[in-house]
């Protein structure tokens, strides 16, 4: 079957739909009525037959089309899709083409021919029925199908065909081709391409994206759930919201997601880390700026776009399929050969999950294949609903998840400037776009508050969360790839890596991780008590950075029932000897109980409380001290630990503990002179 002679254009396929039929069984061309033109006729007819299709499924009938002009062309026929005996004799050729050009799959070709001609058909004017389903299901049309599938099956398990290539091993990829190719993903030259593919991978096999899904995917669609309460390590589940595509089809909004991996170099949300610090640090995307001028193109930024130019479009097939194809023929070992490419990872994703132990009541739910009300209005609504799929990707048992997540590297805390360095200025957007959204939310709008951006806020949670991820997946990275691994040579990360702390902190995140993992295969032992006292104990202080002023801090400090504090709590639980603090908590308590502490001493001077907390408050302002150098100004300040004036609070301030003395005498000064004022007034 030969190709047309002109151009393919989409203008071709319109001219096919405005074809009309004259024949002698032609139907009545449509007149106008009373209440509609034929022409507002046709074009609900386009609407529902066309116009509503998905892209994928338009361009895969369009190249179905202009092989049937091409055909028409050639055999010197007019394009009009009748009669059906012209139908069969294309289809036929069509199959012969295919099997000729040793395809695979003939049936699918076919199968998709069928179902454009059944389209077009119902819109071409005066053609006769039958339409649609009922076209599929005529006699002749039937016998061209079934020729077809009969040459599919002899491609794919006649003597002739290649067990190895085309049976279950050619759709999907297990554990071991997996880890080849994220190897091969690092070491690629193109460290951008590889940091991309590495991220379909895994994203693409943990929350099953079919290749659609991952040419979709934005950045505004990701966001955080609600920490879930597993232990002795909390999971954070990350999600993307899927708003397009076939999980859509009945209107409602559809979710994927994954938690952290139980091995660093497998972790979805460390390859989300390296594909969001490549993204905002080398590329030169903008999507900072926008969101923080309020503008929402940024929405239409894509994840894995292959160039600025098409950042803000649909990725074409090509690229994400050419990046990849190349990465499978540089895997150690042998290639990586597939028939499947952009749908591999969801192919890829069921089966790695089914060989977990996962049923096909989960599997229907985290896929999106499940059918009835409670599936699809209440639990495909909602990602948590899939949580235990979640688990099982990230190489958890899934019996025993909720009390057994030993994800050991998780419990190592990540200074909060090693992500701000990673992401510099999020933080601050975001507590500027979290104060927009509460105005406009509230109806307390601002001159300048333009529009509530909650994909602005979900967007930048999950960025600083990647930043963890980020600083706690890295010593492993160094492990596996050493200098191959480019993001080592980023200056943020360059500077960081080479100083003592970060060798420290290396060190505990790797000896936490092979703790966790021993524990994880073994029973609760005494040789693990110390590490179950401190992940079992209640956790006081809130970890997340949510906690950020002066009045939040306080607000945690008085946590506990009736006027009860957290030094109250400590006391409570030292007191019960079935209870332990725990090591954690005890740093924590060490840092930032006298921050709480110091207002209670302002109140004892006379003070009301929010008098007390304003006054700390402007001393923060007017030094410009986060809640974090607040809380060890304070702690300086405190007579153990009491150090000479001219040492700075911290090494990103020039402010001294003298400075801060001199804040607190100032607010020492304002409660006795308010003390005075209300004197003179009381005589």
């Amino acid at each position: 079957m030969t190709s047309r002679s002109r151009a393919k254009s989409r203008d071709d396929i319109m001219a096919l739909m405005h074809v009309a039929y004259t024949g002698k069984d032609a139907l009545p061309l449509q007149q106008d009525t009373d209440l509609m033109t034929a022409q507002d006729i046709w074009a609900r007819k386009y609407h529902e037959l066309w116009e509503k299709l998905e892209k994928n499924t338009r361009d895969s009938f369009c190249t179905a089309l202009w092989k049937w002009l091409a055909w028409c062309d050639r055999k010197g026929l007019d394009t009009v899709i009748h009669p059906i005996t012209k139908c069969v004799i294309f289809l036929e050729d069509l199959l012969s083409d295919m099997v000729a050009k040793n395809s695979k799959d003939p049936f699918g070709t076919v199968r998709v021919a069928r179902k454009a001609l059944s389209k077009i058909r119902e819109l071409q004017r005066g053609v006769p029925p039958p339409y649609g389903e009922a076209f599929s299901k005529e006699t002749l049309i039937r016998s061209a199908s079934s020729k077809a599938l009969a040459a599919t099956t002899e491609a794919r398990i006649g003597p002739d065909s290649d067990p190895l290539r085309d049976g279950f091993q050619a759709t999907s990829l297990d554990q071991d081709e997996v880890e080849r190719i994220l190897d091969a993903c690092i070491k690629h030259n193109d460290h951008w391409s590889g940091f991309r593919v590495a991220a379909m991978v895994l994203l693409g096999t943990a929350m099953g994206f079919r290749g659609d899904d991952l040419m979709d995917a934005k950045p505004s669609l990701l966001a955080l759930t609600p920490v879930v309460r597993s232990t002795p390590v909390p999971m954070q589940p990350v999600t993307c919201s899927l708003r397009i595509g076939k999980v859509n089809s009945f209107g409602w909004l559809r979710y994927s997601g994954f938690g952290r991996h139980k091995e660093p170099h497998l972790d979805a949300a460390g390859a989300l880390a390296d594909l969001l610090v490549f993204t905002l640090n080398l590329t030169g995307l903008d999507i900072l700026q926008k969101i923080e001028s309020q503008d929402t193109t940024w929405w239409q930024y894509r994840l894995l776009f292959r160039d600025l130019y098409h950042a803000d479009k649909k990725q074409d097939r090509n690229a994400l399929a050419k990046p990849l194809q190349n990465i499978l023929q540089e895997v150690d070992g042998s290639p990586v050969v597939k028939t499947k490419v952009l749908h591999l990872f969801r192919d890829s994703g069921v089966i790695l999950l089914a060989s977990g132990g996962a049923g096909s009541e989960l599997l229907s739910i985290w896929g999106h294949w499940a059918r009835g009300t409670l599936q699809q209005a209440y639990l495909e609504k909602n990602p948590l609903s899939a949580l235990v799929a979640f688990a099982i990707a990230g190489g958890w048992d899934q019996t025993s998840f909720m009390g057994r997540h030993f994800c050991g590297r998780a419990l190592v805390m990540v200074p909060e400037r090693w992500i701000d360095s990673l992401f510099p200025g999020v933080r601050k957007v975001l507590d500027a776009v979290r104060a927009r959204n509460a105005r406009l939310q509230s109806g307390k709008r601002q001159a300048d508050d333009r529009v509530s951006d909650r994909a602005a806020e979900g967007f930048l949670q999950t960025v600083l969360y990647s930043g963890i991820c980020f600083w706690q997946n890295l010593p492993f990275r160094t492990q596996r790839y050493g200098l191959a691994y480019a993001l080592h040579r980023l200056p943020a990360v360059a500077a960081i890596i080479a100083t003592q702390e970060y060798h420290d902190f290396a060190r505990e995140v790797i000896a936490s991780h092979d703790k966790a993992n021993k524990q994880a295969e073994l029973d609760v032992s005494a040789s693990m008590g110390e590490m179950l006292t401190d992940m079992q104990a209640p956790a006081l202080y809130d970890t997340s950075g949510s906690i950020r002023t002066v009045a939040f801090a306080w607000k945690e400090w008085k946590c506990g029932p009736g006027e009860a504090t957290i030094a109250d709590r400590v006391s409570l639980i030292k007191a019960d000897k079935s209870l332990a603090v725990g090591a954690r908590n005890s740093s924590l308590h060490k840092k930032n109980r006298h921050l709480p502490q110091l207002i209670e001493m302002l109140v004892n001077l006379g003070a009301t409380l929010l008098e007390s907390i304003r006054l700390m408050t402007q001393i923060a302002d007017h030094f410009d001290l986060t809640l974090d150098q607040m809380r060890e100004g304070a702690r300086l300040l405190n007579g153990k630990a009491a150090k000479p004036d001219c040492t700075a609070l911290t090494a990103e301030t020039n402010v001294t503990v003298g400075h801060f003395r001199q804040g607190i005498a100032w607010a020492q000064g304002e409660i006795r002179k308010n003390q005075q004022e209300q004197s003179v007034v009381a005589n």
